[in-house]
């Protein structure tokens, strides 16, 4: 960061800087602190000692990380409850863009076919030209930056979208179990419109010099359109990471099941063991945990002696019915739930 004045991109497919955050080489501490700095472009100071017992204080002016990751859920997982409280209490989670692509398990093909080539070169061209845009020197002989402003209907557009993703935080809203992303979601909306704004006007700031900066309300309802299609993914993608309350609740669930080691609970044993971990006083609060915990396979339904179970109708449900007492004895982890 400091050989190239705080700015730096990080772009892979493995997403190793998570288990660094975690606290991988800090003794599990997490750190998030340099990266939440280069979301919003601040100053960053930091002190260490060195060998000789010298501090050295370390200071960047303005940080700027771009980081792209492809990677599976499971990664982002915060290993443990202290990684998870700094991740959101710092509202790390919640300034990441998510896109969960449809799953191809089972349908790849075996040549996959070529990105179109005018996209290819559009994109690439797009991006050189971005590259080359030259930096505003002034009198002075420093750069000078360039501040993009919203149009008056612009502006209209963003506050309506921010009273929507405000609302969107309450009782019964979509983003209540979440709110550190829909908080910052308006200023994502701002941020990629200041980029859709930036490819309309390329041309004319590399060959004719014209700097426009004022973001159109046309630029301003593309990006509001991009943010809506993203929504569902950010739900999608929080569920799947396990930050949603039910996730929260299964994890503890599944906590003390490996603490007491005991192999398998009956509904009421379940709801004597795990009520105190689920705030609603009803049963199907948990029943919802277990449901989580049984779609990862952690806990799964056995049959119970002197219970008859009804009568498999189907070939399938047939051959089903007949494995249950094998696979209920293999357990991962000696754990069955009786759901």
């Amino acid at each position: 960061l400091q050989d190239h004045d705080g700015k730096i991109g990080l772009f892979e497919a493995e997403g190793g800087i998570f288990k660094i955050l975690s606290g991988y080489y800090s003794n599990g501490n997490p750190s998030v602190d340099l990266l939440n700095h280069g979301y919003s472009g601040e100053e960053y100071n930091r002190g260490r000692i060195t060998n000789n017992g010298d501090k050295l204080v370390q200071s960047l002016p303005e940080v700027l990380i771009s980081m792209g990751l492809a990677v599976q859920p499971y990664i982002l997982m915060p290993k443990n409850d202290r990684t998870r409280d700094e991740f959101m209490g710092t509202g790390l989670y919640g300034r990441f863009i998510y896109i969960i692509p449809e799953s191809k398990v089972g349908s790849i093909e075996y040549k996959t076919p070529r990105i179109c080539r005018d996209i290819a070169n559009t994109w690439a061209e797009t991006v050189k030209n971005i590259y080359e845009i030259k930096p505003i020197i002034n009198e002075y002989g420093t750069e000078e930056k360039t501040t993009l402003l919203l149009s008056e209907d612009a502006a209209t557009l963003h506050k309506r979208y921010f009273d929507d993703m405000q609302r969107s935080m309450i009782e019964g809203g979509k983003f209540k179990n979440f709110p550190e992303w829909a908080n910052k979601a308006s200023g994502n909306c701002a941020r990629i419109a200041a980029l859709y704004h930036l490819i309309l006007i390329i041309e004319d700031l590399i060959f004719y010099n014209i700097t426009e900066t004022s973001i159109s309300a046309r630029t301003m309802q593309m990006a509001i359109d991009t943010m809506r299609k993203l929504e569902s993914h950010a739900v999608d993608a929080y569920q799947r990471i396990g930050l949603d309350e039910i996730s929260s609740r299964a994890r503890a669930v599944f906590n003390l099941m490996v603490e007491r080691r005991q192999e398998s609970y009956t509904n009421q044993q379940a709801w004597q063991a795990f009520r105190h971990l689920i705030p609603s006083n009803r049963s199907k609060a948990l029943d919802a945990v277990m449901d989580v915990l049984a779609n990862r396979y952690i806990v799964f339904e056995i049959p119970v002696e002197g219970v008859k179970l009804p009568a498999p109708t189907t070939e399938e449900q047939r051959s089903q019915s007949a494995t249950l007492p094998e696979t209920a004895s293999a357990a991962p982890d000696g754990i069955a739930g009786l759901l």
